[in-house]
């Protein structure tokens, strides 16, 4: 609640300073940062770029962004990337793919907001979205 005055100052100074607000800092006090970290296998196929551009198709209306990082299909990498995107504070993961046991999931991935994505083999206890192979080859006949 300020005037108008002081409003048109304040942003006179901001234009004139160049000023830039630091979400980093923003992100210490609200405790977001407005990114989500996605992990994929790898980005030599057009599967997981379409998957990033969906990703990003939807979060960039809510004024958020993405990292993406690759495992290169090695659960060792895939475990060092996740841990790489929480050590930066991301407010929730997408993991595309993952290789890694439910039990190390669960150390690493935690409380935090997850999406699992193509999750072969035991159930994780976070969302999960599979993709029904036999049935979109069905539908494209």
């Amino acid at each position: 609640k300020i005037s108008a005055r002081a409003r048109t100052q304040v942003e006179e100074a901001v234009r004139a300073l160049g000023y830039q607000r630091n979400t980093l800092a923003r992100g210490l006090v609200t405790g977001k940062t407005g990114v989500v970290g996605t992990l994929v296998p790898d980005v030599l196929g057009p599967l997981y770029a379409q998957m990033a551009r969906g990703i990003e198709d939807v979060l960039s209306p809510l004024g958020m962004q993405y990292t993406l990082v690759t495992s290169s299909r090695d659960a060792a990498r895939e475990a060092a990337a996740t841990r790489f995107l929480l050590e930066h504070q991301v407010d929730g993961l997408i993991l595309i793919g993952s290789q890694l046991g439910e039990e190390e999931l669960a150390a690493l991935v935690g409380p935090r907001p997850a999406v699992f994505v193509q999750r072969e083999g035991d159930a994780v206890p976070y969302p999960t979205l599979t993709l029904d192979n036999a049935c979109g080859v069905t539908a494209a006949l």
